[in-house]
């Protein structure tokens, strides 16, 4: 089974960070957690390096899918 469509309704800020996104395939993969099964896919990747010391925040994101 594949992700349809992923619409990404609300990025995070990254400010702070250099942020280069990697390539990622959605096929799901089953994982065990728990004791739960569960299909889980990776819908997003990104390498972020700090850019400035300190504390940074990273916030959340939303997404939007079909299956």
């Amino acid at each position: 089974m594949d992700l349809a469509s992923t619409e990404f309704s609300k990025n995070p800020s990254l400010n702070g960070f250099w942020t280069e996104n990697l390539k990622v395939s959605s096929k799901f993969k089953r994982e065990i957690i728990d004791g739960v099964a569960y299909n889980v896919a990776i819908v997003k990747k990104a390498l972020l390096t700090a850019q400035k010391s300190g504390e940074l925040q990273i916030d959340p994101m939303e997404i939007r899918t079909q299956v």
